[in-house]
């Protein structure tokens, strides 16, 4: 586990690799588990025998003031 955040359905995180890779992914499309699965896979990590690339960092998408009222 690189991190946990809390989040809303409305948000959206960031996941960035070792490699400067950034997925931007909406929160409302994470599939919700139970305890007894394996979990949620959210990106892909192909894997070079020369690099080994793993995730550096995640974080919530900021909402710029007036976004709200923009999207509406």
């Amino acid at each position: 586990i690189v991190g946990v955040k809390a989040v809303n359905e409305d948000q959206e995180l960031m996941i960035i690799t070792t490699e400067g890779i950034i997925i931007r992914i909406p929160v409302n499309s994470i599939s919700m588990l139970g305890r007894i699965t394996s979990g949620v896979k959210l990106i892909n990590m192909d894997q070079d025998d020369a690099k080994e690339i793993r995730v550096a960092s995640i974080a919530k998408v900021r909402e710029e003031p007036g976004e709200k009222e923009a999207e509406k």
